[in-house]
């Protein structure tokens, strides 16, 4: 559908859309809409680690999942292979080789995620934050947020993998349960899941295919140790000294890898030095063999390792295994060790070299599972309880100023926290604009999220509230609800264990406004109440004032616009006596919006160019978008289509600036409605349709049905549908809870 606006005031906008409406998501093939609607070409995901080097046979295995390709091209359900075996036997490494194998199979790219199964120290990734990333990587912009549900999620990602050759692999699955939701439905797709368990349920329900990794022979252990040693091969008496090691290592991958790198690091140790030391570790295949406990094997070969490394640096990988996250940057790593950024450079080069870390993107390394859980043995044998704690310490202070210092960039605007003192030669990152901090801060989200449970943990209560009360700005404009939610809850904990009812009063209202943007305005009602109660007890007459404002919000989402403006009046005035400009500002925008929802729109006007006036002055531009948004509609309804146009284009650009999914859905449902007054209906309905895709990302479905109706009702209109088309329209926004009198 393509059509050029007749009238100069738009600026001749050219809008076009074209692509499907499939069950629950609408996927734009192409789609324009001039200053109102943007297109972005997605780019093919590549989420594979790097290949291995030095990879052996593994020949049956590779053929196995090979045919698994061509059952997918001929089958009516997805195909599914299950890749199982003990710990470190290569399980990872196989899956990884062949998905670059077979990559060209797979058209429109490939998923990976380390669902952290069995992590000694974390809980296995959460199904919801696996899908978000998938939803993202194929079909959705990175700042847009998701469904709330995991089965919105899920249903949101089979929709969009519906058709598509993906390759998806679940790395380190603990249980069926965790990999189903994470499933495509459609038969292109093919799933790849290696877990250290079996998984029956998958093969019983799913029809999984299990395909069972043994150790190497003897003849490949040898091979693999030739190749990773070819200078000491030439150097040994016979091919008796690595039959013996490969032995010795139980021909095991991993510990034939940890084995070769420290024969071929040492100037003195011989094959038969090294066999002598496994003789001495009281009969390495004994241990290997012991029931129960198949990781006890790969534990003693990965002391030789770490015996090798200079004092420094083994102190540095006892330390990283204290991480609480799932990745450490080097700068977090130099917090944690307390060196200089030199001496952690060095150490972190010795550990890569020594294959006990592993790079995992620019200047961030992870630990293989097990290897982490050997570097919490030694962190508990070789650091005191108070040296552990003093570190951690040190790197949640660093992680508390980096964040605050990127809040400062983000939100300069906001009342920002006192800060207990850094530790010494703690230094936190520095942001000099906005999307470096935005950057760095979606980076280290998810270890952000654990630091807060682990500050709760270890008693350290300041760290933990202030931490989750510095990444409120990026949690707000990002809409990482789950994450916000759970960093305030353990912070109204924090503040009531330190007894710091500010902190508390703050908690709770930022936990409420969290309910809010959920859509859950008794929850949200129910938190604002009670930091109401600890604000004014508190005397604390800012955050009186912000609170009042957000139970307003509250009625107005409830449809109680009346009762909210008196409320408002209120926060005003209160507001206005503490000389708090920002509070007026987002108070006044609120006002506004109650007034318009009364009919009162020559009193909402005012109210919202009063508050883009101060949001201006402050340069607060959430207010400036916000503010801007509600006074395109309100020129919308005055008749007052030209004005309505050019000051949502303006919203537009300051919600995609920001990054900020709210205000973006907003002003493009309302630019559908002024365009559609203007009687250009294909430019409404291009702006509608970008609306749904964000609201159903964000997991709104009041507002995701409110969108599809209008799509249904243009369509009717103007003739651009057909009645079934708009039938099934409807019936997607009556799914999505829309009342049926609507």
């Amino acid at each position: 559908m393509v059509a050029e606006l007749p009238d100069e005031t738009a600026r001749s906008i050219r809008n076009a859309i074209g692509g499907i409406v499939a069950g629950n998501v609408t996927q734009i093939g192409t789609l324009s809409a001039g200053s109102y609607v943007s297109s972005f070409e997605w780019p093919t995901p590549r989420q594979l680690p790097g290949d291995v080097d030095t990879f052996v046979n593994r020949g049956d295995e590779m053929t196995r999942l090979s045919a698994l390709i061509e059952r997918g091209r001929t089958g009516s359900s997805v195909t599914v292979a299950v890749i199982v075996g003990t710990a470190g036997v290569g399980k990872t490494a196989l899956a990884v080789h062949w998905g670059h194998r077979v990559a060209d199979s797979f058209t429109d790219g490939n998923l990976y995620v380390n669902l952290r199964g069995f992590d000694p120290s974390n809980e296995p990734l959460s199904t919801a934050e696996v899908l978000s990333q998938f939803i993202r990587a194929i079909g959705l912009p990175g700042q847009h947020s998701m469904p709330p549900t995991v089965d919105e999620r899920a249903a949101l990602f089979r929709t969009l993998t519906q058709g598509r050759r993906i390759l998806v692999m679940l790395d380190n699955a603990v249980s069926p349960g965790q990999v189903r939701p994470l499933i495509p439905s459609s038969p292109s797709c093919l799933v790849v899941i290696t877990s250290r368990n079996d998984l029956p349920g998958l093969v019983i329900r799913e029809g999984a295919t299990r395909i069972t990794v043994p150790t190497l022979s003897s003849f490949d252990s040898e091979l693999l140790l030739s190749h990773l040693l070819p200078r000491r091969i030439a150097l040994a008496n016979d091919r008796l000294d690595l039959s013996a090691l490969a032995a010795r290592c139980a021909y095991l991958p991993i510990a034939l890898r940890v084995a070769a790198d420290v024969v071929a690091r040492s100037e003195f140790a011989t094959l038969d030095d090294l066999i002598g030391q496994l003789e001495t570790h009281t009969s390495a295949m004994k241990v290997l063999r012991v029931s129960g406990d198949r990781d006890a094997a790969v534990e003693s070969i990965f002391s030789w390792s770490y015996h090798a490394l200079s004092t420094r640096a083994a102190r540095l990988f006892r330390l990283i295994g204290l991480h609480p996250g799932t990745s450490i940057a080097i700068e977090a790593a130099v917090a944690l060790s307390g060196v200089s950024y030199s001496e952690c450079r060095e150490s972190i080069d010795e550990l890569s070299n020594a294959h006990l870390i592993k790079e995992a993107g620019p200047g961030r390394y992870r630990v293989h599972d097990l290897l982490r859980s050997y570097a919490i043995s030694r962190a508990h044998q070789e650091e005191s309880a108070d040296s552990r704690k003093v570190a951690v310490g040190r790197l949640l202070s660093w992680y508390l100023h980096s964040t605050d210092a990127a809040n400062r960039v983000l939100a300069p605007h906001r009342r920002h926290v006192p800060l207990p003192p850094l530790p010494d030669r703690v230094e936190p990152m520095a942001f000099g604009d906005y999307p470096t901090a935005m950057t760095w801060c979606e980076a280290e989200r998810l270890n952000l999220v654990v630091g807060t449970r682990t500050a709760e943990a270890l008693g350290l209560f300041e760290i933990a509230w202030k931490l989750a009360s510095a990444l409120f700005s990026f949690l707000y404009v990002r809409s990482y609800f789950e994450d916000w939610t759970e960093m305030y809850t353990v912070g109204c904990r924090a503040a009531a264990r330190l007894g710091d009812r500010h902190a508390e009063g703050m908690m709770l209202n930022r936990l409420g406004v969290a309910m809010k943007e959920m859509g859950r305005f008794l929850q949200a009602r129910s938190c604002f109440e009670q930091a109401l109660s600890i604000r004014r007890e508190a005397g604390d007459r800012s955050g009186e004032a912000t609170t009042l404002s957000n139970i307003g919000l509250c009625l107005t989402g409830l449809g109680q616009s009346d009762r909210a403006i008196p409320i408002f009046h209120q926060a005003l005035t209160i507001a206005q006596d503490a000389g708090d400009d920002w509070t007026r500002a987002w108070t006044l925008h609120n006002l506004g919006t109650a007034q318009a929802g009364v009919g009162e729109l020559d009193a909402a006007q005012r109210s919202q160019e009063e508050a883009l006036t101060l949001a201006r002055r402050l340069d607060d531009k959430i207010v400036e978008g916000l503010a801007l948004q509600q006074l395109g509609l309100i020129h919308h309804t005055l008749g007052n289509y030209d004005d309505a146009l050019a000051t949502q284009r303006d919203a537009l650009s300051v919600g995609r600036s920001l990054g900020h999914r709210t205000i973006e859905a907003a002003v493009l449902l309302n630019t559908g409605e002024t365009l559609q007054g203007r009687g250009w209906a294909q430019e409404a309905l291009a702006a509608y349709t970008e609306a749904s895709i964000l609201f159903e990302a964000m997991g709104n479905r009041r507002m995701t049905a409110n969108s599809l109706a209008r799509i249904a009702r243009v369509m009717g209109d103007s003739g651009l549908g057909q009645a079934d088309e708009i039938q099934a329209i409807m019936e997607r926004a009556n799914d999505s809870g829309i009342s049926k009198n609507t």
